[in-house]
């Protein structure tokens, strides 16, 4: 269970999709969404090995405004992992209505991603 629902539900107060942090020796690229108890965390590696693309970015298909929203529960919804693509979707539900995070990695087949996924609850971590 990626977000376990709060007795009070959690409003986030600040939403970062262009997010950097570096921890240990690794700098990560992701999406920060903060909430007033937590900090909740999707990254990816930003080591360029070649050619490959990568990112983590947040699929918002009818603009909703999601500060000040309540988090309602993140959902798994898809992992993809093919010979030169590797992929996360995951499902964001709010009070306003849902968005997507995808985490993916698009490569030759020589070249993994790191990601992390932090919640209070929650922690992951594997290759893309």
């Amino acid at each position: 269970m990626i977000y376990k629902q709060q007795e009070i539900p959690e409003q986030i107060k600040k939403i970062d999709t262009c997010f950097s942090i570096t921890l240990g020796d690794v700098e990560w690229n992701g999406i920060l969404i903060e909430t007033q108890s937590q900090a909740m965390l999707f990254l990816i590696d930003n080591f360029q090995s070649c050619c490959e693309e990568y990112d983590v970015y947040l699929e918002n298909l009818f603009d909703i405004d999601l500060e000040g929203s309540f988090v309602e529960d993140i959902k798994w919804i898809e992992d993809i992992s093919e010979d030169w693509l590797s992929c996360i979707k995951l499902e964001l539900i709010t009070n306003r209505g849902n968005v997507y995070i995808n985490m993916y990695n698009n490569h030759n087949g020589y070249y993994p991603h790191s990601y992390k996924i932090i919640t209070r609850d929650y922690k992951n971590t594997g290759e893309l």
